[in-house]
């Protein structure tokens, strides 16, 4: 859906000298409306984005969507209650591990408690399509305007649907993330045109900000660093301004250190990387993803514009693609921050090469196929969003809570429950066990370590050495898989018995009644 065109658009035109960029005012009729300026500059393919935008939008109303909701919602209530950032989350927890937990998100995580407090589980889901909603505008405002709409559109088409088919958007504060980082490409590709951007100090109070949301923040100073790495490989000399003002943003983006894990939040990402044997968002990933498509057909589209490109191709805008899509490779998650980052400069390099005759070609509309298309346009975004919110008012938030039923047959035990859990169950077993689920672990890998994490799921695996892991923790209850081969041996041997499936979960009790087995 393109953003409203300033009164004087902008056209992009390249010089043949490294990074730079003309900038050409294109005149607007005096006596035309705004609205009939933006008729005339709507094309039948950016009614394709709107469709394409309803359905991501559609699709992003489901039940809530990640495993890790529960407890960051935990959390949140103990940050509310306690108004402290130390010893929480160990109240659910069999044997915490020794030393002091400090969440990476506490602001997102007090929000979350908040918003579910007072309106439910699906306050979440309405903020995710609220998310979803921003992520889109934000997406077309940076790459549509004054391109043209066979070049631009496309990149933006390929964004929007890998996010969403990919299904990024999710119930936790990486979401956030993924909003701010719209915003950090836009900034990162109007740097790279020489274009005006927000202050410094701006800059800095939205990095301090982001650094209380979500760990990703540390792509802030890391784009800008990267933004000097182009500005040196182009020359100094020749790209002195762009080199000047991203070592400015750099400083202004370390003002995110202000975190309640300080210079450390910079090896967070290693803390979570030891679990990629366990977490599958933490492994490399696949052209099987629909994110990972769209981030391939981007970066083929950059290296076809810098290779026709008629002069001296700029370096930076080239770095900047293949560095972000080697940072999509290296994990699952990785790839809507490199979709975002790169969709915009994408846009720039294809409008510097091949713009100028698209532009030579296209007319723009008269005043009646305007209005049709913008009615058009109207009526989309009018279904879109009434088709969404009739979704979101029949969605069950909890229908996919995993183990949601057996956390609450729990809940009436009359002693704490010390439970040997799958992995992904250990959110929903906290959030609804009432306090007297005790969980063998939860979703928070920073906590645990991968190779604690490793160990768990090697006893639900049965892998070598399982025994002793098993006969150590002592376990009251199971809470596992259907298919785990430890649920399937111990009702096969006649130890245990399942008293309860709830969806892909089961419930285990010894076979000799306990206090636990009571409803």
């Amino acid at each position: 859906m393109p953003p409203e065109p300033l009164a004087a658009p902008e056209t992009l035109t390249g010089t043949g000298e490294p990074g730079s960029v003309v900038v050409t005012p294109v005149a607007a009729a005096p006596s035309a409306g705004r609205l009939q300026r933006f008729a005339r500059a709507l094309s039948p393919v950016h009614l394709v984005l709107a469709a394409a935008a309803g359905w991501v939008l559609w699709l992003a109303v489901s039940p809530v969507n990640d495993v890790d909701s529960y407890w960051h919602v935990l959390i949140g209530r103990q940050l509310l209650a306690r108004h402290t950032l130390t010893g929480l989350g160990g109240d659910w927890l069999a044997d915490p591990p020794a030393g002091h937990w400090l969440t990476s998100q506490w602001l997102s995580e007090a929000g979350m408690a908040r918003l579910v407090d007072t309106f439910g589980w699906g306050g979440l889901i309405a903020v995710r399509v609220l998310l979803v909603a921003a992520l889109i505008m934000l997406v077309a405002a940076a790459v549509l305007p004054s391109r043209p709409a066979l070049l631009a559109t496309p990149v933006a088409l390929a964004t929007v649907l890998g996010l969403g088919l990919s299904a990024l958007a999710q119930d936790r504060p990486q979401t956030v993330s993924l909003v701010l980082l719209a915003g950090l490409g836009w900034i990162a590709a109007r740097l790279q045109r020489g274009q005006r951007t927000p202050h410094p100090l701006l800059i800095a109070l939205g990095c301090l900000l982001w650094a209380q949301l979500h760990p990703l923040w540390i792509l802030a100073p890391a784009a800008f660093g990267l933004l000097a790495l182009g500005a040196l490989a182009d020359g100094p000399r020749r790209n002195r301004a762009l080199l000047r003002r991203s070592l400015l943003c750099l400083a202004a983006g370390l003002a995110g250190v202000l975190n309640p894990h300080g210079p450390g939040a910079f090896l967070l990402p290693l803390t979570f990387r030891a679990s990629t044997g366990v977490i599958a968002e933490w492994r490399p990933s696949n052209i099987s993803y629909p994110a990972a498509v769209a981030l391939s057909g981007l970066v083929l589209l950059a290296v076809l514009a810098w290779a026709r490109f008629p002069g001296t191709a700029p370096r930076a805008p080239l770095l900047w693609v293949l560095a972000w899509a080697a940072f999509g490779t290296l994990a699952s998650r990785n790839l809507g921050p490199a979709l975002l980052l790169c969709a915009p400069v994408v846009a720039d390099a294809a409008d510097r090469t091949w713009g100028g005759r698209l532009r030579a070609t296209q007319t723009t509309n008269g005043r009646r196929e305007g209005l049709v298309l913008a009615g058009a346009l109207g009526l989309f975004v009018a279904a879109g969003i009434a088709v969404t919110a009739v979704a979101l008012s029949r969605v069950d938030p909890l229908k996919n809570a995993p183990a949601r039923h057996i956390a609450e047959r729990l809940a009436a035990s009359p002693e704490p429950v010390r439970v040997l859990n799958s992995y992904n169950a250990g959110g929903a077993l906290a959030a609804f066990g009432g306090g007297r689920v005790r969980v063998a672990v939860d979703g928070r890998a920073d906590l645990w370590g991968g190779a604690y994490i490793t160990r768990i799921t090697d006893v639900t695996s049965l892998h070598a050495g399982w025994e002793a892991t098993f006969t150590r923790f002592r376990p009251q209850a199971l809470v596992l898989t259907k298919d785990a081969p430890l649920a399937v041996l111990l009702e096969h041997d006649g130890t245990w018995r399942v008293v309860q499936t709830d969806g892909d979960y089961v419930l285990l009790l010894p076979a000799r009644p306990t206090a636990v087995a009571a409803p």
